[in-house]
C-alpha cells in the first residue's frame, strides 16, 4: 500500500501523540486526527486507511504474536507479551478507528490476567514491556477514561515493579518474567526463577540507560490516578540514582557530558561499566530516558527539578561538539546530524527534533530558541532517506 510523503508525515505526527498520550502529557481530547491534521493539507481519510491497513494486517495474521511480519504474513514474538496489541490502543482511539479500538480493549480485558504476563518460561526485557504494555493501558486509559484499562495498567506495573532489585539502589534488572499475581502458581515460579537469575548470570547486574531510566512517566501517572505512592517512590529512586552517576562522571562540568551507558543495578560489579567508559548517545540505549526527561516536567511540573536540570543540560549540550554536525544543501539550507561516537547518526535520535520542538513550545524563555535547531535536526533526519 503506497502513501504520499504528507501521509507518512501524518502517520509519524499519531505516532508521536500516541506515545505521548501516556499520563495526560497529551491532554485528552475527542478530536482524533482530523482536526489536526486538515490544518497541514493532508488526506485525513488516507491516514486513517494506512493505521487500518497496519492494523488489520496484524489482527488477521498475528494475533496472540507481538509483531507481523509483512512479508511472511506471520506473526513473531520477542517480548511474548502480543507487543503490538497494547501499542496500538491509543493509536486506533486517536485515528478514530473507534470499533477497532473497543474491540482490541475487549481482548485484553477478556483475557485478564494472562494478557499482560508472558509466563514464566518467557523473560522479558523489562523496559520494553513497561513502555508498550504499562505504557499502552495507560494511554488507552488517559483517552478513553475506561477505569477497567487503569486497573489493568496497574497490574502489569506490578509485575515491573517486582523486577526492581529491593536494595541498595532499587534499581530494575534488564530482564524478568512478567507474571500477574493473578496467577499465583505461575507468579510464585517466576519470582524463584528471577530470584536466582544473577546467581549464574552478571549481566543481570546491569542494565542500560535506557533500560532504566525509562519507568517514571507512567509511574508518577499511576500514584495521580490511583493514589498509590509506590509507583512514584520508584520513579523518584530512578532519577536520583541516574542523577548522582551523571554527577560523578569524570567530565560532568563539560557541557557535553552525558550519564554512563551502563549503571549497575544488583550487588555485583557489573562486567559493562569496566569495559564501557563512553557516555550514553542520543540513540540506542539512551533514547527512551531523554524523551521522558521532558515529558515528566509536563506531567508533574512541580515535583521534577532533578528532571529539568538534566534536560538543561542535555540540551546545552546539544549545541556542543562533538554531537552536532552540520552541512549546506544544496540550496543553502543549513541541516543538522546528531553524531554518536563512531561519528555516525542513528535513526533512534530522530526523536529529538520532536523532543526540542515540543520544549520550545513548553518553555519559551529558556528553550524557545531550540525550535531552529530542532528543524535543522528534522531535515537531517530527511535527509538519511533520499
Amino acid at each position: 500500500m503506497k502513501i504520499s510523503m504528507a501521509c507518512f508525515g501524518a502517520l509519524m505526527v499519531i505516532a508521536s501523540m500516541a506515545r505521548s498520550t501516556c499520563c495526560g502529557v497529551v491532554a485528552k481530547s475527542n478530536r482524533g486526527i482530523d482536526a489536526i491534521m486538515l490544518s497541514k493539507n493532508v488526506d485525513v481519510q488516507a491516514v486513517r486507511k494506512a493505521i487500518k491497513h497496519a492494523w488489520e494486517g496484524y489482527n488477521t495474521h498475528a494475533v496472540g504474536y507481538d509483531d507481523l511480519a509483512p512479508i511472511s504474513l506471520t506473526g513473531q514474538s520477542w517480548l511474548h507479551a502480543r507487543a503490538t496489541l497494547f501499542d496500538s490502543l491509543d493509536t486506533l482511539y486517536l485515528a478514530g478507528l473507534r470499533e477497532e479500538f473497543d474491540a482490541a480493549v475487549e481482548e485484553v480485558l477478556q483475557n485478564l490476567p494472562a494478557v499482560v504476563s508472558t509466563g514464566p518460561l518467557w523473560p522479558a526485557k523489562v523496559f520494553e514491556y513497561h513502555l508498550r504494555v504499562v505504557g499502552g493501558l495507560c494511554g488507552a486509559y488517559a483517552l478513553s477514561g475506561n477505569l477497567d484499562l487503569l486497573d489493568a495498567a496497574r497490574d502489569a506495573a506490578d509485575q515491573v515493579l517486582r523486577a526492581f532489585v529491593s536494595d541498595g539502589l532499587k534499581l530494575p534488572r534488564p530482564n524478568a518474567h512478567m507474571v500477574s499475581s493473578g496467577q499465583p502458581l505461575r507468579h510464585a515460579l517466576a519470582t524463584i526463577i528471577d530470584h536466582l537469575w544473577p546467581l549464574f548470570d552478571d549481566k543481570q547486574e546491569c542494565n542500560s540507560l535506557a533500560g532504566v531510566g525509562s519507568f517514571a512517566l507512567e509511574f508518577r501517572f499511576l500514584s495521580r490516578e490511583t493514589g498509590d505512592q509506590k509507583y512514584h517512590r520508584a520513579a523518584v529512586d530512578i532519577s536520583d540514582a541516574i542523577a548522582a552517576a551523571w554527577s560523578m562522571d569524570k567530565n560532568k562540568d563539560a557541557a557535553t557530558a552525558l550519564p554512563p551507558l551502563w549503571l549497575q543495578v544488583g550487588g555485583k560489579q557489573c562486567p559493562r561499566t569496566e569495559k564501557s567508559t563512553v557516555s550514553a548517545a542520543l540513540g540506542s540505549g539512551g533514547d527512551s530516558f531523554y524523551e521522558y526527561l521532558l515529558k515528566l516536567q509536563l506531567l508533574d511540573p512541580l515535583r521534577t527539578a532533578t528532571e529539568r536540570e538534566m534536560y538543561d543540560h542535555l540540551v546545552d549540550g546539544l549545541r556542543q561538539q562533538p554531537f552536532l554536525k552540520y552541512y549546506r544543501r544544496s540550496d543553502g539550507r543549513r541541516i543538522a546530524f546528531i553524531v554518536n561516537n563512531a561519528g555516525r547518526q542513528e535513526h533512534l535520535v530522530c526523536f529529538v527534533p520532536g523532543l526540542l520542538a515540543l520544549g520550545s513550545i513548553s518553555f519559551p524563555k529558556s528553550h524557545g530558541g531550540d525550535l531552529e535547531l530542532a528543524e535543522e535536526l528534522m531535515e537531517g533526519c530527511i535527509a538519511m532517506y533520499e
